[in-house]
């Protein structure tokens, strides 16, 4: 994140909830088992799936230990396992512990159905229907969060008979074709059979066992793009764990305070304290400062609950900044300050002058103003003061290096002369010593 000028910041109760609801549920790297074709090869990889297992019936009958090491198994092409065999026997024990199937067509549902994760009739259309057809999907099914009301199908299959625990995931729209090649050879094979029928099926079981089986044709040749979305959706759903009661936070309050007096152009430094609201404990994990536009300032690790930043060089002024906790673990909960006034002054400027008589009426002054910092320059207007009347003014450059030369002609008699630096934005105003000069006649 830092690589890429990203700040993170730990989610709020509020925000874990909204995402999980009542529980959240984790998601992970899957290692997906498969059965198909060079279309589920190309497609599972293209959504990232990068731990993929060719998977066969024979192969799991010959070594079953191949399922201990799978989180999900997606079925695009038969997995030819006979009823009893060892192979089926250890498919059907593995699902028993909570394991998903998900996949597509008459293969799909014929895996899913085996093993007693959803009941339906599969009615294949046409053999050379193919195009777009419409969808709609339910609010509470689990493609519902990324809905798309539309796919390919080549061809399309048809789900019909479900039985009480299917659930339909997305069916064919009212107005089902919109695109392509489809014509119907029988009264079951064409569109008009498809309309309102289901598209997508889903259950989920006592065990935890989840499948989703697609009637649409998502990973044909990897072209529909959005079909491929559809499919990673269904497989991180059904291999997700069950739902987890979230933990509760305990409040924490956080305090931000100035160390010590910050003067241009030093760096403020600024402690931050956590601490629960209530009870006792120590909170753990990062703080960190930031300015009105919630840009970072500095962040910090505790240590025994507080934490001392110090903050870049900044002007003059006293910007209003606030703290942030971003806890560690989830047994305390994040927290930030209301805004804070963080002060940082101008450098203190030293103004003296030298008077030297040219005559009987004139003399030459000299002013010499700097700052009480090596590095800051010193400019703005001077004032010369006769008698504490304005005389005449002057402004400094940081060229000059603070010093400045005049002529000045008196009138007779003893003049009190005074120069009075009257700062930047930078840099305190400051006023000279008294000097006196005469004038004789």
């Amino acid at each position: 994140a830092a690589a890429h000028e990203v700040d993170l910041r730990a989610a709020t109760p509020t925000e874990i909830t909204a995402a999980g609801g009542e529980g959240g549920r984790t998601l992970a790297d899957l290692t997906v088992g498969f059965t198909g074709t060079q279309d589920d090869t190309l497609s599972l990889t293209e959504l990232g799936f990068d731990d993929l297992v060719p998977v066969t019936g024979a192969a799991i009958t010959a070594d079953p230990s191949i399922l201990d090491g799978l989180d999900l198994l997606w079925v695009g092409a038969p997995l030819g396992l006979t009823a009893g065999s060892a192979g089926d026997d250890a498919v059907q024990a593995w699902v028993d512990e909570g394991h998903s199937i998900v996949g597509r067509g008459t293969a799909g549902l014929a895996a899913a159905e085996a093993y007693g994760l959803v009941s339906a009739d599969a009615v294949t259309g046409t053999s050379s229907g193919n195009g777009i057809v419409a969808l709609d999907t339910p609010g509470d099914s689990p493609l519902a969060p990324y809905a798309q009301d539309s796919s390919f199908i080549y061809p399309a299959v048809t789900f019909t008979d479900l039985g009480p625990e299917t659930e339909v995931a997305q069916s064919y729209a009212a107005d089902t074709f919109l695109a392509g090649h489809w014509a119907g050879s029988s009264g079951t094979n064409g569109p008009d059979f498809s309309s309102g029928r289901a598209a997508v099926i889903s259950n989920e079981v006592a065990s935890g066992a989840r499948s989703v089986v697609f009637g649409t044709s998502i990973f044909f040749r990897t072209h529909p793009k959005g079909g491929l979305g559809q499919g990673g959706r269904a497989i991180f759903w059904a291999a997700s764990t069950a739902p987890t009661p979230l933990p509760t936070p305990r409040p924490t309050t956080v305090s931000l305070s100035q160390v010590g007096a910050t003067t241009y152009p030093d760096a403020a430094t600024v402690r931050v304290e956590v601490a629960p609201q209530q009870g006792e404990g120590t909170p753990e994990g990062d703080v960190i400062v930031v300015d009105s536009s919630d840009s970072v300032l500095a962040s910090a690790r505790l240590s025994d609950g507080s934490a001392r930043l110090t903050l870049p060089g900044r002007r003059p002024g006293a910007p209003r900044l606030r703290a942030g906790f971003i806890p560690a673990d989830g047994d305390f909960a994040a927290s930030a300050t209301r805004a804070v006034a963080v002060v940082t002054a101008k450098v203190a400027s030293t103004t003296r002058t030298k008077v030297k008589q040219l005559g009987q009426r004139r003399i030459r002054l000299i002013t010499s103003t700097s700052a009480r910092h090596p590095d800051v320059p010193v400019k703005g207007r001077v004032r010369v003061l006769i008698d504490k009347e304005p005389t005449r003014s002057f402004r400094l450059q940081p060229a000059d290096d603070g010093v400045h030369r005049l002529k000045l002609r008196l009138g007779k008699g003893l003049h009190r002369i005074q120069v009075v630096y009257t700062g930047s934005g930078l840099v305190e105003a400051s006023t000279s010593r008294n000097r006196k000069a005469r004038a004789r006649r």
